[in-house]
């Protein structure tokens, strides 16, 4: 059924140079009662993570009732004596069959973000009175846009990466990653928000970009194994690099070209001074009407098609309420009265 070693680092003082400095100090491992031999088995420890005295170690096969594989996660918190004991259990009720829950688990401090196989990834926070761990999320977060979303996730801080490898964002199973930022001005169970997406600048069908990820402070690490350039599937890995408390992507309403808030004739016209006269734009995300990352005469085209057309020609979001882009692009959006 699986099982976590942990060493400590505990070199030999008697010994000038321990080559072994790295001691077993002690083996964990969690059993399902219905496991019958190697038919059913928990696949403990095919996730864990550790913060300081806390880990975290997830079985995405558990069973939770012989007939319902869903997964599940232990937490382990060191004691007085310097061993490891099981001081929660993590197991959402919602979990139906084959979910694969804690298929990727990772802590920070307080905070612990679960990753499945439905589409969902789970944030569990540590009470800071009690010090007590949920054994149900405090925050769910679903993405049923995103194929994969959320199986491989990362944690550092109030920073949240879930990365999917299946993704469509340019290409079939091309791969993406979402960037969550906690936001303590939200309602409880609300306060991680989606802050930005991440895609390499050349990815594209079959990479798999996201296959496995990792953050650190203000770096974050994504790996595509997939990646065929060169020629030969060597796979490959990027680096994201943001300055620490960046300020949180801007909500725009694309279409809202003057960004006051309402789409009218002048969104249009102003697009057209853009493009023939060299105007500028507060946000030039919410000039791109068709979304696909430029700005051209196809754009004041589509939102005139908009405002005059019969029918009315749809629009991309965010639209026509204030959102993010859902996609990846070059333009840049500095600021949006309109959404403030």
């Amino acid at each position: 059924n699986g099982m976590a070693f942990i060493y400590h680092y505990a070199p030999d003082p008697n010994l000038p140079s321990d080559p072994e400095p790295w001691k077993l100090h002690q083996e964990i491992f969690e059993h399902s009662q219905w496991d019958q031999g190697d038919q059913y088995t928990d696949q403990f420890g095919s996730s864990l993570s550790i913060s300081s005295d806390v880990i975290v170690v997830g079985a995405y096969q558990f069973n939770t009732d012989f007939a319902n594989i869903t997964g599940k996660a232990f937490v382990y918190e060191q004691n007085e004596t310097g061993d490891w004991e099981l001081t929660a259990n993590l197991l959402p009720q919602q979990l139906a069959w084959l979910d694969y829950f804690a298929g990727s688990v990772s802590i920070s401090g307080d905070a612990i973000v679960i990753g499945s196989s439905n589409g969902s990834l789970y944030l569990f926070e540590r009470d800071s009175v009690t010090g007590q761990w949920p054994s149900e999320e405090t925050q769910k977060i679903t993405n049923d846009s995103i194929s994969s979303f959320g199986t491989e996730v990362s944690i550092d801080g109030e920073i949240v990466v879930a990365c999917s490898y299946w993704d469509g964002a340019v290409g079939w199973h091309s791969g993406s990653a979402l960037l969550y930022r906690k936001d303590i001005s939200e309602t409880p169970g609300q306060q991680w928000i989606e802050a930005e997406r991440l895609c390499g600048s050349t990815v594209g069908e079959n990479y798999l970009f996201g296959n496995s990820c990792d953050i650190s402070g203000d770096t974050v690490v994504i790996c595509s194994t997939g990646d065929t350039n060169p020629a030969m599937a060597f796979g490959s890995s990027w680096v994201f690099d943001g300055p620490s408390g960046a300020p949180d992507p801007v909500l725009f309403i694309r279409g809202d070209a003057n960004a006051d808030g309402s789409i009218d004739i002048g969104d249009p016209i102003l697009i057209l001074l853009y493009l023939f006269t060299g105007g500028n734009l507060l946000c030039e995300a919410s000039a791109d009407i068709n979304d696909d990352g430029v700005i051209d005469i196809g754009d004041p085209i589509g939102l005139l098609a908009y405002l005059f057309g019969h029918p009315a020609t749809p629009i991309p979001p965010p639209f026509p309420d204030c959102g993010l882009d859902p996609t990846t692009d070059n333009l840049d959006c500095q600021t949006s009265p309109g959404c403030n």
